[in-house]
């Protein structure tokens, strides 16, 4: 796995270029490998990444691309490894800086903007009854699931949401998009990114992770 950090800024598009040595594109498509990747949300001052954002078909020259738009939906659905991470609720957008209240029938949200909202965080708040809240991102032109605050349904109460610079991505051929992982850690290759470029990494003929280049975008040229 590789973990990909990059420097926040609202309304961006993030790409990673993966160059996969030719020696394992076959053979990663004949036993049904996959190119998955993962983001993170910080809650409670940690960091976690929980569900499969992106399950792609492997090719020599690949790309994921993600622009940091939000939604949150609420669940009272109970969750194991490779379940199908989905809200309960109908997704609604939310900024940083904005609180979402779940209804006390627990069937509907509403956000709005909220001073007591750190400005790299939203507030997901559930007092009436026992909720969880799914994250989604705008990963490859759609809107997915990137997040789950609990397998099971949270006490009522309320809780800070900070979506971070990091994508993890691995190879697999279990993992689907959406599905929920609880421990994939040994897995994990780390590098840092700084916003608004693009990253190329490679995985190379010893089948190892390895930084390649980074890009500036158009703005920045």
């Amino acid at each position: 796995m590789y973990v990909v950090k990059i420097i926040h800024t609202p309304v961006t598009t993030h790409t990673v270029k993966i160059e996969v040595d030719p020696s394992w594109v076959s053979d990663f498509n004949k036993n049904g490998m996959k190119l998955c990747c993962a983001f993170f949300v910080r809650k409670g001052g940690r960091e976690y990444c929980n569900v499969v954002a992106g399950a792609f078909a492997v090719r020599q020259h690949m790309s994921i691309t993600w622009v940091d738009k939000y939604a949150i939906a609420a669940t009272k659905s109970n969750y194991k490894a490779r379940d199908k991470v989905a809200g309960g609720t109908t997704e609604v957008e939310i900024s940083k800086g904005q609180s979402i209240t779940v209804a006390p029938d627990g069937t509907a949200a509403s956000v709005r903007p909220d001073n007591n909202v750190a400005k790299d965080a939203f507030r997901f708040i559930h007092t009436e009854s026992p909720a969880a809240a799914v994250v989604y991102m705008t990963v490859a032109d759609s809107q997915v699931p990137i997040y789950i605050t609990n397998t099971h349904p949270d006490h009522p109460g309320k809780q800070d949401l900070s979506p971070i610079e990091k994508i993890k991505i691995w190879f697999d051929d279990q993992m689907e998009a959406k599905d929920y992982f609880d421990d994939i850690s040994n897995l994990t290759h780390l590098v840092y990114m700084w916003s608004r470029e693009v990253y190329t990494v490679q995985y190379t003929p010893e089948g190892k992770w390895a930084f390649k280049k980074a890009e500036k975008t158009e703005k920045e040229k």
